[in-house]
């Protein structure tokens, strides 16, 4: 099984989770693969992992409309982290071998793998959504080497029904106790992603700033740097500002929650399965002004009384760590590959 993956420039939550996936499925006994379009390509965003890798080229054309765009956007691979000489292994295809493709690129990468069976992983509804666009008219359940498709969220589900025609497999997504876990003791520190809504957050904190009740509060962007960091922050943070946005289930948001941070913000549709009033402070799309005035009343609330504040991050650490668990995900996995064994014995 070989889970194609692009070169990225920089981290990237979906590229994690397939790497997740496909060390689950590894340490369970199955062949599996990492396949990036280079020989020399190398993820460091993540740390190591036991899962081989390989590559095969784009064809002309993908492969030169990636760097387009990635010259357009600034991605250029500059980072010597990113090359590993003659590391990854050339894969020629075969009947065999089951591709996992991402749900952004299927329209495309489904022509690449000529041979072998398809296994569409669906982790975001707004890629399945663009990807069934440019292939107008087709539906990726009618494609004779389309064998499974996944989602990894209730909207992704839902998603690979409707755009793909496809009846999904749900692979939950998790977050490992251990590595995540509820901290009590937490500092005057508000941290955010800016990925996402960059512009509309970093606004957002600058107003926050100059407001006297958070005089105090520290402010942390969390962006561009290794999973320790990250860590590290949202265990020190008392509130986490969430600025998801058309996300299939929003992992910083629940990573937040895992650690203990008062959750405010966005949603992002996916983060909807988890992201309620029961384990946070949702806040209604794109209502900039209740954020404010959410985050600001948190604060003197959490000054005034914390004992209720610090029950509601207790009770959205457990049920997160609860609820998206490693054996909830290696089950839904080796259920999948046995699916998989099936359908490749003749009838």
């Amino acid at each position: 099984m070989f889970f194609v993956l692009p070169d990225a420039p920089h981290p990237q939550g979906g590229i994690n989770v397939s790497i997740s996936f496909a060390e689950i499925l590894k340490r369970n006994g199955v062949d599996t693969f990492l396949l990036f379009d280079s020989a020399d390509y190398h993820y460091p965003f993540l740390g190591d992992h036991a899962v081989p890798t390989t590559y095969t080229p784009q064809p002309n054309a993908a492969g030169l409309k990636q760097k387009i765009k990635n010259l357009r956007h600034g991605r250029v691979v500059r980072d010597p982290r990113l090359k590993r000489r003659g590391a990854n292994e050339l894969v020629t295809p075969k009947p065999d071998d089951i591709f996992v493709l991402p749900e952004y690129s299927y329209d495309r990468e489904r022509f690449r793998f000529p041979v072998g069976r398809h296994v569409l992983l669906c982790q975001g509804y707004k890629p399945l959504f663009n990807s069934a666009i440019r292939m107008p008219g087709e539906m990726a359940s009618q494609h004779p080497q389309m064998t499974a498709a996944v989602g990894t969220s209730e909207i992704s589900m839902k998603a690979v029904a409707a755009f793909s025609g496809c009846d999904p497999f749900y692979v939950p997504l998790f977050l490992e106790r251990g590595r995540y876990q509820f901290c009590d003791a937490k500092k005057k520190k508000i941290s955010y992603m800016p990925r996402r809504r960059t512009e509309e957050l970093n606004g957002l904190v600058t107003l926050l700033q100059n407001n006297p009740a958070m005089r105090d509060y520290e402010f942390v962007a969390i962006d561009g740097v290794p999973a320790r960091e990250v860590d590290r922050h949202l265990t020190e943070s008392l509130i986490f500002l969430s600025g998801s946005q058309r996300d299939g289930f929003g992992m910083p948001p629940a990573e937040a929650m895992a650690m203990g941070c008062i959750t405010i913000g966005y949603t992002g549709v996916g983060g909807d399965e988890f992201f309620t009033r029961e384990t946070g402070f949702p806040i209604p799309e794109d209502d900039t002004v209740a954020f404010y005035e959410t985050v600001v009343s948190v604060a003197q609330a959490y000054a005034k009384d914390p004992s209720t504040l610090d029950q509601l991050r207790a009770q959205a650490s457990e049920a997160i760590l609860g609820r998206y668990t490693v054996s909830a995900t290696e089950t839904a996995l080796m259920n999948l590959w046995r699916t998989l064994e099936l359908s490749a014995i003749p009838n």
